[in-house]
């Protein structure tokens, strides 16, 4: 018996254990709630807090975390409790990507010194806006090659962005669509070969709220035709440092109402247009040292309207200079530069109150248009006179056989008299005339002087005509003339023909 009930236990204690091995139903869970905790505790990581390895500071509400020179990883500052970080510097730590963080109230970030080279996958990202309240970023002195708009169109409350000191070559035109309320741009010291595109975008916030633009330290060599645009309120602007060789002067006319401060120090600038300046009329300081600046009028002409305006100040005067044969160190003062614009120097693009060059060309051409208009004016003065002088022989020359005087000259016997006849033949007859000689009445001896009667073809009996004197000068003429006797009549066939 006693064996009998020991198998019965035996055979309901497997029936337990069975039963409680079967498969749960819906309504009766496997683990109970406690027990999920419990082990969600135990695998997720703690938050670590970043004061027990970094300096903290609360001021006011916000928490200051400054981790400069610290070792850290991504994995520790992706687990940090930053839920009341309002400011949080991360320089010199040696980071190469910025990670997610939880960060609300952030209000300053500083990443410079570091290994970045990328923010696309950031908190500042347009993919991952984060942190949406961030107003300060600095994340200079890293790898950074190129700006775009994902990687700060997160960070649309950003006030100022510093990006200087990095390698920077290419920013796209939208980069700054997002940052509605930025003011100041620092991309000093970078590989920018011209003003960004971007700059002189029509993007109206940035056109109305941005303030300061550095371009130190860029390769930029020149500034051509309005490159910033319509900054309306930009006070400060530095372009120091940079290879300027040529400012346009019209570089600045977007910048007429708002520029107070002008940076070009430390350039190639030979000379500066006053077309530069002279429309901003709210500039107060003009930087111009250390330029090779060369002493010729158009220098004089900006120095003598920076005297003019004591209102704009220059900045190192004492070591603003021009040159001369560069040799000579002159003080940039308008009476000092005067004795060198004589003769201006011709250097680049220089000239007076102009940024052309001289229009040596336009001389040229027209200095020779003007000589071969004279000598086209010489040569119609030469021919018109030898014209004359060649029509006035030929009149002389076909004249003389007109009022050709023609002397008869008979001798009587006793040879006292000698008379002298004129005969006039009119140049306007269309036949020659015609002369027949005959002997002289009277009783002449020796030779027979013919004595010439003139007569005309077709004509039997020629009629003696009167001699018309009145061509000759009055002291020429005859005073008294007497009547000559009457030729024999002949016939014509008989005369000889001249």
């Amino acid at each position: 018996m006693e064996i009998v009930a020991v198998y019965r236990l035996f055979l309901l204690f497997l029936c337990f254990v069975f039963t409680s091995c079967s498969t749960p139903s819906q309504d009766q869970p496997l683990v109970s709630t406690s027990s999920l905790v419990e082990v969600e505790t135990t695998m997720l990581p703690m938050q670590k807090d970043l004061c027990q390895t970094c300096k903290c500071d609360r001021t006011n509400d916000a928490k200051v975390v400054n981790c400069s020179s610290v070792q850290l990883n991504v994995a520790d500052l992706a687990s940090a409790d930053l839920s009341d970080t309002g400011t949080l510097i991360l320089s010199h730590t040696n980071l190469e990507r910025f990670p997610a963080v939880q960060a609300p109230q952030l209000v300053t970030l500083d990443l410079s010194h570091n290994q970045i080279s990328d923010l696309s996958e950031s908190p500042v990202g347009e993919n991952r806006p984060d942190l949406r309240e961030l107003e300060h970023l600095d994340i200079s002195q890293n790898r950074l090659s190129k700006l775009t708009r994902e990687m700060l169109g997160g960070a649309v409350s950003l006030i100022n962005l510093d990006v200087s000191h990095n390698n920077i070559n290419t920013i796209d035109i939208d980069t700054f669509a997002n940052l509605t309320s930025l003011k100041t741009l620092r991309l000093d010291h970078n590989q920018l070969d011209e003003v960004p595109s971007a700059i002189k975008s029509n993007y109206r916030y940035l056109r109305q709220e941005l303030q300061t633009l550095n371009l130190r330290g860029n390769p930029i060599k020149e500034l051509p035709e309005d490159p910033f645009g319509d900054l309306k309120y930009l006070h400060n602007l530095d372009l120091s440092r940079m290879e300027l060789k040529y400012v346009h002067p019209d570089a600045f006319k977007g910048l007429t109402t708002g520029l107070h401060e002008l940076y070009l120090n430390s350039n190639s600038l030979q000379t500066l247009s006053i077309l530069t300046i002279q429309n901003l009329h709210r500039l107060t300081s003009l930087s111009l040292y250390d330029n090779p600046l060369v002493c010729n009028c158009t220098l004089e002409d900006l120095a003598k309207y920076l005297e003019a305006r004591p209102n704009i100040s220059i900045v190192c005067l004492k070591h603003t200079n021009c040159n001369v044969n560069d040799s000579q160190n002159i003080d940039f003062k308008s009476q000092d530069i005067s004795m060198f614009c004589i003769s201006p120097t011709t250097v680049g693009t220089t000239e007076r109150m102009s940024s052309k060059s001289f229009p040596t060309v336009e001389i040229l051409l027209g200095a020779v248009g003007l000589t071969v208009l004279i000598a086209i004016a010489i040569i119609i003065i030469y021919c018109y006179r030898k014209r004359q002088s060649d029509h006035t022989n030929s009149s002389s020359v076909n004249a003389v056989p007109s009022f050709q005087l023609t002397h008869v000259q008979t001798s009587t016997e006793d040879n006292t008299k000698t008379r002298s006849e004129h005969f006039y033949s009119s140049v306007k007859s269309l036949q020659p005339p015609v002369y027949a000689y005959a002997q002289v009445p009277g009783g002449l001896s020796g030779p027979k002087t013919i004595e010439p009667a003139a007569t005309y073809k077709n004509v039997s009996s020629p009629q003696r005509q009167q001699p018309d004197d009145s061509y000759l000068m009055p002291s020429c003429k005859k005073k008294e003339q007497k009547p000559l006797p009457k030729p024999r009549k002949c016939c014509l066939n008989e005369q000889t023909v001249l």
